[in-house]
């Protein structure tokens, strides 16, 4: 298979925004000439990153190394294939471009370190696999899909999502003001579950993380949450006994 690798090469500190790189990948244009926000100007991809390998559009993998930058909707629109990122993921990973209805429509995206705010606002379909932690309002508006943090979470998870799955590997961070999960009015608690379709999702993401993949294998007994009530959202929060 063919595999790209995008290594940040620009200034340190600029805020990068990926939301056109999903659309480049579905046309003919070179990614090199796809333009990205990078602060408050334009930018050629090819003069913010090193472009290495190939791509292949039948079936799409591409890594990106965020070094220096800090990067805001990284997998914005993504539909199909695997975005790796390593490092930091950034606000509003996987969520929708500018008036777009839906976020992330199918296809992996796996960061290696820790999310940002608003992760997988709108997403549809797709799995997205956090390493690290997440801030807040993880799958904010949440129409499908899968999500899964490794490690600590922030206030508003799941807020207004309809479907769509969330499992918190983790703990509330610190410094969360708001009542913990459990005892938010919006999720109603549905007990304690040892499903035959847990265990078959944690044998399909070890496959993919293997550090994951070992935190998952621990845990036999889920507990569910069913919400987000407010929108009549049928969408369910799960969290380890």
């Amino acid at each position: 298979m063919n595999r790209l690798q995008l290594i940040y090469k620009g200034k340190t500190g600029t805020r990068v925004s990926l939301q056109p790189l999903a659309h480049a990948l579905l046309t003919n244009k070179p990614l090199e000439k796809c333009l990205l926000l990078a602060g408050t100007d334009d930018a050629p991809l090819g003069d913010l990153f090193t472009i290495k390998g190939t791509l292949d559009k039948d079936a799409v993998d591409i890594t990106i190394d965020v070094g220096g930058a800090h990067l805001w909707h990284a997998g914005a629109d993504w539909q199909r294939g695997t975005l790796r990122i390593n490092g930091e993921g950034g606000d509003y990973l996987a969520g929708g471009s500018a008036g777009a209805t839906r976020g992330m429509r199918g296809g992996l995206i796996h960061v290696m370190g820790n999310g940002g705010n608003h992760i997988g606002d709108k997403m549809n379909r797709g799995i997205i696999l956090i390493e690290g932690s997440v801030g807040r309002a993880c799958g904010k508006r949440m129409l499908g899909g899968t999500i899964v943090v490794a490690k600590a979470y922030d206030t508003h998870i799941g807020h207004a999502m309809r479907r769509g799955s969330i499992f918190l590997l983790g703990t509330p961070q610190k410094n969360t003001t708001t009542t913990p999960l459990p005892q938010d009015p919006r999720f109603t608690d549905c007990g304690a579950h040892d499903l035959p379709f847990l265990q078959m999702m944690t044998r399909a993401i070890d496959t993919l993380s293997p550090t994951l993949g070992k935190t998952l294998h621990k845990t036999r007994n889920w507990q569910r949450y069913a919400g987000d009530s407010i929108v009549a959202g049928k969408g369910e929060i799960w969290l380890p006994t």
